[in-house]
């Protein structure tokens, strides 16, 4: 029995297909990595909280999720696969002569090859089954869109062995003798003819006894110890030159994507993005390796540390920019003298007296003695706070018949939450001045919650990442366009170009209180202070006064952009450009680099104060005796998009040594959203030792127990469905029922 058991390990063993996966799990680092992140995005395992796998499962092309979508994913992925085939046989085709005795060796090989990325498609066709039954298509659709995603991967892997692999018919024969001579010693310098016969090995031969012929036909593989090296050599390097070919037409495809990538016909699927990405890394290792073999991954690793170092020289440093900013003037002087210079007691004095200003303004247009003061926070959480916080403040403010927004003074906060109250304070100006009828259409919801990340992955994968040379005039200045440019792009074409405005534009109606003020505020990198960007003149809320006996010096924990920024024209910054800055998430959108010395690099608003109440906060302390003097009290109305209401206790038991090295950081970065919590709950608490008036919190949530929403800047059709309907629910209608108290005494 042992015998006949140890029979049929060593024949599954010597079977082709099997034995070439053993050989990647023990020498395949680079491919490896990259199926192991893909079947982790497809299960859902990696990033899922981010809304990644959704880029995958229900990819969008122009807007739609359909078999057009699922078919250029199916390209994308296909040529994933055909990378990985012409890598994997530059890697090993020199262990196994006997493919030298087969019609058509890389095909073979191929078949052959295909365990792992049949694995994936079984596993990926059965995610994508499962999400859209979920999300409510029709059987139909899911077989439509499941044939789209088959049919791009047949398409473009029979289109390879067609024009690129095909050893009697292929794209040399179709140049010139002169053209081909041309092209030879360029192909030569990407992927190396080995011309030692040493290389090749017979002992792997003697490992593999069976193969696949085609994928249902099983042959037993030659012997080749009557064929010269020499021979045998010269065959399995015949494809070389053709996948050194098929190298230079992906590099020309990204070119032509970078060059085209604002035509939404061009803008793939970010997923799609992803694959072709990998692509191109599986096909610049697979030329490493044939050039310096076993020296490929010190190679690598040597080349990871040059282009590193490269990437911050002056040369090769690549710039993130704000746009409207003159970056051709001197720059601005990031130092202490400069914050002191721009917050003397004088200027404090005159900013603090023009809001006062803008406060009697506001009193006067509510028309009571004593109105409500209401400022809105709202937490970020890229697309769904962004839709939330629209959806939260159109549904309020349609039910007290516009009340809501009349009485709203502040708005603070970060990241989508602030994109969501920029395009409905937007609307409602317009509707105040006669241009549009009505901003509580379901569709306006909708446009909120449209996708920003496809522009934006497609931007990096074939633009920031490689080549980054086309430029655009905004007004008298240059920028070069990258992710940050098609984030705005994509952000102005949702919300019909209603926030493609600078920030003077918007210095008259927020003076005279006609709508509510926005204050964003990013975090610099460097420092940790915030950047606070705002029409009106604020620089009281970039300081902390000095305390008797405590601290003798004014403190600065933020800056005031306008004036920071003054001679770099900072009144003409784009209103898209503080809105990207105030939601930088991480890796997604570039940070940006201000034209400062020295330089100033600015994150989400949330690293800081994620629902914008510190500073609020502040606002309330700098103006406590007016409002205590001229209102019935405040309404903090908080949006939050983030988090659940209650922080969860962790019942983690497991320890491991990988755990106990990252859990020291791990748990305090997992923590931090927690922190804030429980910063901002001490501050309320010592609000009554400074503020005598009324003051009310109102929330509204929107993540719930087992009802989580992606953190994202793309959601699907269920997500969006979800959003929309959180406002009904219980919790929120009896928050909803004790604002509408508030506001109507």
């Amino acid at each position: 029995m042992w015998i006949k058991i140890k029979q049929i390990f060593k024949n599954t063993i010597s079977f082709f297909p099997v034995y070439l996966v053993f050989l990647h799990l023990r020498r395949s680092y680079f491919p490896l990595l990259f199926w192991i992140l893909l079947f982790s995005i497809i299960t859902k395992s990696f990033a899922n909280n981010y809304g990644i796998p959704y880029l995958f499962l229900t990819p969008e092309y122009m807007d739609i999720v359909g078999f057009r979508s699922y078919f250029i994913m199916g390209l994308a992925s296909g040529l994933f696969i055909m990378s990985f085939h012409v890598s994997s046989y530059i890697y090993y085709s020199y262990k196994f002569p006997f493919l030298a005795t087969l019609e058509r060796p890389l095909y073979k090989f191929s078949i052959n090859n295909s365990l792992i990325p049949f694995a994936f498609f079984v596993i990926y066709i059965y995610q994508i089954i499962t999400l859209l039954n979920s999300e409510g298509y029709s059987k139909l659709a899911i077989l439509i869109n499941v044939a789209g995603i088959i049919a791009g991967v047949v398409v473009i892997i029979s289109l390879c062995f067609t024009y690129f692999f095909t050893a009697n018919r292929n794209v040399f024969n179709r140049f010139a003798e002169t053209i081909k001579k041309q092209i030879d010693k360029p192909l030569d310098l990407i992927i190396r003819e080995n011309k030692k016969t040493s290389e090749l090995s017979r002992g792997s031969d003697n490992a593999v006894n069976t193969y696949l012929k085609n994928f249902n036909t099983i042959k037993a593989t030659r012997g080749t110890l009557h064929y010269k090296k020499e021979v045998l050599l010269r065959i399995l390097q015949q494809h070389h030159r053709n996948a050194a070919f098929f190298f230079i037409v992906l590099i020309i495809l990204f070119i032509v994507l970078s060059i085209f990538r604002e035509s939404k016909y061009i803008m793939i699927p970010a997923g799609a993005s992803l694959f072709l990405l990998l692509t191109i890394y599986l096909m610049i290792t697979g030329a490493i390796y044939s050039r310096f073999k076993g020296w490929s991954i010190t190679v690598v690793t040597i080349l990871a540390f040059g282009l590193n170092y490269l990437s911050g020289t002056p040369l090769f440093y690549k710039n993130h920019y704000a746009y409207g900013l003159d970056y051709t003037c001197d720059k601005a002087e990031y130092s202490n003298q400069t914050l002191n210079a721009i917050t003397t007691d004088s200027i404090i004095k005159h900013d603090k007296n023009h809001m006062l200003e803008i406060l009697e303004n506001w009193k006067a247009k509510n028309g009571s003695e004593k109105p409500k003061l209401i400022i809105v926070n709202t937490s970020g959480g890229g697309l769904r706070s962004a839709m939330w916080t629209f959806s939260v403040l159109q549904q309020i403010d349609s039910i007290t018949n516009g009340g809501l927004l009349e009485k709203t003074h502040l708005v603070t906060g970060s990241s989508g939450g602030m994109v969501g109250a920029a395009y409905l304070r937007e609307l409602y100006k317009l509707k105040k001045a006669g241009a549009i009828d009505s901003y509580y259409h379901d569709s306006l919801q909708q446009n909120v919650g449209r996708d920003i990340l496809n522009p934006v992955v497609f931007s990096a994968a074939v633009n920031d990442l490689f080549f980054n040379f086309l430029k655009f005039n905004d007004g008298e200045y240059t920028y070069t366009k990258d992710r940050g440019y098609a984030f705005e792009d994509k952000l102005n074409q949702n919300t019909n170009f209603l926030l493609d405005k600078r920030i003077r534009d918007f210095k008259v109606d927020e003076y005279n209180s006609s709508i509510p003020m926005l204050l964003f505020s990013p975090t610099i990198v460097s420092d940790g202070r915030r950047l606070i960007i705002s029409p009106q003149p604020v620089s009281y809320l970039s300081v902390t006064d000095p305390i008797n006996n405590i601290r003798t010096t004014r403190n600065h924990d933020g800056i005031e952009f306008s004036r920071m920024f003054e001679k770099q024209d900072a009144e003409n910054l784009k209103y898209t450009s503080a809105l990207r800055m105030s939601a930088s998430f991480p890796y997604i959108t570039p940070m940006v680099n201000l034209p400062s010395t020295p330089p100033i690099e600015l994150i989400d608003a949330g690293v800081r104060d994620n629902n914008g109440f510190e500073l609020s906060l502040r606002f309330l302390y700098n103006f406590r005796h007016w409002i205590e003097a001229n209102t019935s009290g405040v309404v903090f109305l908080q949006i939050q998009g983030d988090r659940y209401k209650n922080i969860y206790i962790e019942n983690k038991t497991a320890r491991t040594t990988m755990g106990a090295l990252t859990r020291p950081v791990g748990g305090v970065v997992k923590s931090f959203d927690n922190l804030q919590t429980f910063n901002n709950a001490k501050l309320i608490e010592l609000i009554p030792s400074w503020y005598k008036g009324d003051i009310d919190f109102i929330s509204f949530q929107l993540i719930q127990p087992n009802k989580q929403v992606s953190l994202s800047w793309h959601l699907t059709e269920k997500e969006k469905k979800l959003i929309i309907d959180s406002f009904f629910n219980e919790y929120n209608q009896k928050e909803l029922q004790k604002l509408l108290g508030l506001i109507s005494n």
